[in-house]
């Protein structure tokens, strides 16, 4: 009998079953349940970007978790009624971010020009991102006196129009900014609140905040180095934002060129 070849194992399934799981989970009625299942999300995210950079494979593994983009879309109505700085949002949009940021760019257009084709007729109903009639729906699927075979064609039509459109990636991208926007400097933060600065020493790594050798040599006084969290949230809200706004651009010019085509 011949050896049987086994090839070499890709995950593209796996991934996106624990996607769709933990980010199911973020529903749940448990608080503690919807923060475990975002969090896993996050280390998965967080451990693959590393593993790539190390690899060199960021854009492949990047590429591995672009359906998680239009699966986000779909929650973008209950994440924008959380508070900007909650842990839900807190690990959940740190992992669209980066898809955003190591994706192909041709998977990208790809995929704004699929959110620009659903969002045909949507602007005429006044509503710009999230998702419309969403417990309406489900009620009126719970109903037994509906003719199921009458309307099929109506429901088809109501979950087309409930589909994910670029007016809820613009939301989504909204929602990011509120959520990475920087909160000032540990010293300018009220003594009041010793749980959001041990938060932040528990997230970020701790550096120096301020220069001691050049204020020795304005002052002359002996300066003792403080650590604090400062600038590493500089610089992750400094990261977050250039790859949202870079986000931005690439849509509007790929609309643009969407345009152009269209008039020829």
């Amino acid at each position: 009998k011949k050896m049987v070849t086994i090839p070499e194992f890709k995950p593209h399934w796996l991934v996106e079953l624990v996607t769709d799981i933990c980010l199911s989970a973020t529903g749940h009625l448990e608080t503690n349940i919807q923060n475990r299942a975002a969090a896993l999300l996050y280390e998965l995210f967080w451990a693959s970007s590393v593993l790539g950079k190390i690899q060199g494979s960021s854009t492949i593994v990047a590429s591995l978790y672009l359906p998680f983009i239009p699966k986000l879309l779909c929650h973008v109505t209950y994440v924008s009624s959380l508070h900007p700085k909650s842990q839900l949002r807190k690990d959940l949009l740190p992992c669209f971010v980066f898809v955003l940021q190591g994706a192909p760019f041709g998977l990208l257009r790809a995929l704004w020009r699929k959110l620009f084709k659903k969002a045909e007729g949507k602007g005429r109903n006044g509503h710009y991102g999230g998702i419309n009639h969403v417990s309406d729906y489900r009620e009126a699927i719970a109903k037994e006196d509906l003719e199921k075979v009458g309307n099929a064609a109506h429901n088809d039509k109501d979950f087309e129009e409930q589909a994910p459109s670029i007016f809820d990636l613009c939301s989504l991208l909204n929602l990011s900014l509120t959520t990475f926007e920087y909160e000032g400097s540990e010293s300018n933060i009220d003594s009041s609140s010793p749980e959001l600065i041990s938060q932040w020493h528990a997230e970020y790594l701790m550096a120096p905040e301020n220069e001691p050798l050049k204020q020795n040599k304005q002052t002359g006084a002996i300066f003792h180095t403080s650590y604090t969290s400062t600038s590493s949230r500089k610089w992750h809200s400094h990261d977050a934002a250039t790859v949202i706004i870079s986000t931005c651009r690439n849509v509007v010019r790929e609309y643009v060129s969407m345009l152009n085509l269209s008039s020829k």
